[in-house]
């Protein structure tokens, strides 16, 4: 989550990377069910996940799409 990337999901540069959920709900509705099948099955086989989805601005209704390609990692306490 550097600064480019926060800047596809409308966050400021400055902000804390977000939660899975903040994340989510970055994602356009009707494009969530395909993302998360893409992360379970990373998780899954440790491969890369590779999707094209639209993002949304919660403070402008601003979509836009982009193609996510990424590693799922994920810490427990």
């Amino acid at each position: 989550w550097n600064a480019h990337v926060k800047s596809h999901f409308h966050r400021p540069a400055s902000s804390r990377s977000p939660t899975f959920q903040e994340y989510f709900d970055l994602i356009h509705p009707d494009d969530r069910e395909v993302v998360r099948r893409e992360i379970q099955s990373a998780l899954g086989t440790g491969a890369l996940f590779d999707v094209e989805h639209r993002t949304i601005d919660p403070g402008s209704s601003h979509v836009k799409w982009i193609r996510n390609v990424g590693k799922v990692s994920y810490g427990g306490n």
